[in-house]
């Protein structure tokens, strides 16, 4: 083979494969380090879990636009800066996310964000289920779900 020919092929290639960008992959794909920030949180699912319902069939494409990778055997897909994932199982779209600062103000922060981004987008009855507590780590974990049923 030519040289010019090896060159098309590998140009070729480039081309194909900047088609394909998605999520990265790996069987140890964790959490971030960083502290999630309610408001990128508020985002992330709303845009995920919220725009994507009734059925999250979007909901990996949507993915793709933040920095993610998804654990190749748990499907679970983690924020590779912050300690947030997502995890779309059973018609469910569901985060956790962690922090270290007050949890009430914590909360707050995310629902006043999620609301805010759902009411610019039209979107006012959407059900989220929000928990959360304490974990041996010394952070507050939280948990925001949307249900297919919607």
């Amino acid at each position: 083979m030519h040289a010019n020919s090896l060159n098309m092929i590998a140009a070729a290639s480039l081309v194909f494969l900047s088609g394909c960008a998605g999520t990265a992959e790996s069987p140890n794909a964790g959490p971030g380090a960083q502290d999630a920030d309610s408001a990128v949180a508020a985002r992330i699912f709303y845009d995920v879990c919220v725009e994507t319902l009734p059925t999250h069939d979007g909901a990996a494409a949507a993915l793709a636009n933040y920095p993610f990778t998804r654990h190749s055997t748990f499907g679970t897909y983690y924020h590779n800066v912050q300690n947030l994932s997502v995890k779309i199982v059973g018609g469910q779209c569901s985060m956790v996310f962690a922090t270290s600062s007050n949890p009430t103000q914590f909360i707050v922060a995310f629902g006043r964000s999620l609301d805010a981004i759902a009411q610019a987008n039209g979107k006012t009855n959407v059900d989220v289920s929000l928990g959360g507590g304490p974990q041996p780590d010394g952070k507050f974990y939280a948990n925001a779900r949307t249900a297919a049923t919607q």
